[in-house]
């Protein structure tokens, strides 16, 4: 396998068209090789059926649908479908793309709305254009449009799952994906449009804490990696775990473990 292999690319671009009554189109995904290959795909006319797991769906005209080679997933046309379908899709490959895309089938599932189909289809053909490029020139060219490309597929299937949310649920959702933050509880839930009260009650049930001491363990959980594995200062520290003050972090460290971050450093790291 070569560099370029490895790094994340476009491997094909293309299209198929199918007529439910000349012939079946069905594909089972845990069976297709090569293996890790990830695929996004377009619904530009008629309907396809999907299946993830034991869970079935079918995708409109104007909708897409993502998976990689080897899960446990299949599409094509059946009884539920249009009689005709039209289909677009891009296909990437690279170390590490397969777990993104596991990660994005996890947070997001794996069928789009078609107002972000729209999105991710404008980018898909500038990624194309920008791809091609690549055949009579340095590979290299493309492989930072994948890895973007990559990050805005993320962004807009947040941002479609986020619109869909109820006020407290984006709340919640906003504090636990990036607990490190130094938020203001206040700021968020305005933001959101829920009341603190609301917030804190539906936060404590599916915690079983407060959102000040489950941040609050969060960040003492990663200060703590931080002072047994690197060589930054305590106040560095206290920045990057979203402590609000270097006092704070130490009190609350040795609250948790009964000793000052200085006696928490890896002997190792304090004899270099």
């Amino acid at each position: 396998m070569s560099t370029f292999e490895q790094l994340w690319h476009v491997h094909t671009y293309g299209g198929d068209r199918q007529n439910r009554a000349n012939q079946e189109w069905w594909f089972e995904n845990d069976e297709r090789l090569p293996l890790g290959h990830c695929c996004l795909q377009f619904v530009i006319e008629g309907s396809v059926k999907v299946r993830f797991g034991s869970e079935s769906a079918l995708i409109p005209n104007g909708g897409a649908f993502f998976f990689y080679y080897g899960e446990d997933s299949a599409y094509g046309m059946d009884d539920d479908t249009a009689t005709r379908c039209a289909c677009e899709f891009m296909v990437f490959d690279g170390i590490g793309l397969r777990e993104h895309f596991a990660l994005m089938s996890r947070e997001f599932g794996n069928a789009i709305a078609p107002k972000q189909a729209k999105q991710l289809s404008d980018l898909v053909h500038a990624l194309r254009d920008r791809a091609c490029q690549h055949l009579s020139d340095d590979h290299t060219i493309s492989i930072p449009s994948v890895y973007n490309f990559i990050g805005s597929m993320f962004a807009i299937l947040e941002q479609g799952k986020d619109t869909s949310r109820k006020p407290v649920d984006k709340a919640i959702h906003r504090i636990a994906t990036n607990p490190l933050y130094p938020w203001s509880i206040k700021e968020v839930v305005a933001e959101a449009g829920c009341s603190r009260e609301h917030f804190t009650r539906v936060f404590h049930e599916r915690f079983d804490q407060s959102p000040a001491d489950w941040l609050n363990q969060q960040r003492v959980k990663h200060a703590l990696y931080l002072l047994g594995n690197t060589f930054m200062t305590v106040s560095d520290i206290a920045i990057q775990a979203g402590f609000s003050s270097t006092h704070t972090m130490a009190r609350l460290i040795k609250q948790d473990t009964g000793k000052a971050p200085s006696q928490l450093r890896a002997a190792d790291l304090i004899a270099k």
